[in-house]
Order: C-alpha cells, then sequence, then structure tokens
C-alpha cells in the first residue's frame, strides 16, 4: 500500500508540531502495512491562493520545506516506510527522500508516454481520471480542481452513480 500525505498546509491550525504529531501517528498506524507514503506541499495555484490566504497559510521556502522533510523521513524510516514525493525540491531526493510518480506506469505493469500536460518535473504518465472539474463537495481550500461554488453545486445536482465517469454519458 502507498499512502499520501498530501498537501502539506503550514496554517495557524496546522503548525509544523501539528505535521509532526499527526505524522508520528499515522505511520505507527500504519507501520507493517504500508511500504511508502508520498509527501507533497500546498502549492498555492491562482485557482487556490486566495482560499490558503484566509485560512493563513504560510507558503514554505526551501529551508523550511528541507526542515520539515528531514523530520519526516526519519520517522518514517523508524516505521519502515519509505518516504516518496512527486515533483518536489530536488534538495529533498538528496536527503532520502525518493523520487515517485503518482501516476506511474511501473506500478501498473505497463510503457505509457509522460503526460505532458502536468507541470514541470512532474514524470506522472497518461492517464484517464474520472474525476471532473468542479464536482467535489468537500469544500477543501486547498483543492486546484474546484473554482466554482455554484458550478459544484449544478454538477453535484448532475451526478449520477451509475454512469462511468462522475459527469457526462457513459462510454
Amino acid at each position: 500500500m502507498i499512502w499520501r500525505y498530501d498537501p502539506i498546509i503550514i496554517t495557524p491550525r496546522y503548525s509544523y508540531n501539528y505535521h509532526i504529531n499527526a505524522f508520528t501517528k499515522l505511520c505507527g498506524l500504519l507501520a507493517g502495512s504500508c511500504e511508502k507514503c508520498v509527501i507533497s506541499f500546498a502549492i498555492a495555484y491562482k485557482s487556490v491562493a486566495k482560499n490558503l490566504a484566509g485560512i493563513g497559510h504560510a507558503e514554505l521556502g526551501a529551508e523550511d520545506k528541507t526542515r520539515l522533510a528531514v523530520d519526516l523521513l526519519r520517522i518514517a524510516k523508524e516505521h519502515g516506510i519509505t518516504l516518496c514525493a512527486c515533483c518536489e525540491l530536488p534538495g529533498l531526493y538528496e536527503l532520502g527522500v525518493q523520487s515517485i510518480s503518482c501516476v506511474d506506469a511501473s506500478l501498473f505493469g505497463v510503457t505509457a508516454p509522460r503526460d505532458k500536460n502536468q507541470r514541470e518535473g512532474c514524470n506522472c504518465v497518461v492517464s484517464v481520471d474520472i474525476g471532473a472539474y468542479n464536482s467535489c463537495g468537500n469544500g477543501c481550500v486547498y483543492c486546484y480542481a474546484n473554482h466554482s461554488a455554484a458550478s459544484v453545486s449544478a454538477n453535484m445536482r448532475c451526478h449520477d452513480p451509475a454512469r462511468e465517469f462522475l459527469l457526462g454519458e457513459t462510454l
């Protein structure tokens, strides 16, 4: 099993110490059942920058990301879990954080080209996403996939669980 601890957001509520404690607890619960953990730091995409600012998110610099990664790496190792990251600072990989692709062809036993629609440095392969923009009602402030509460509401009313995709026609 591979689990994700992301996005890492630093706010007055979700402080450095909060993440250390939460990560330690989760590693303890998952030790022996999990081989890898993928971390990533929140990205203040244009569509979420205002939301993140509204909760007091402090964009972490390279030094702070490295300091937190060192601690998370130590905690993961103590629990027999390999700490991984996709598309993060090169310095994290030099510390021992393993580079991984979120959509890794080797995990599926296939060969596929890199997805050119992803951000620079991402090595994820081409895939089909069953999700859709503006379709999740959870309201996470860090989510780049929701741009409009009205669109989310309209799309949720159109959702049919019998369809193969969240929105739209079946294949």
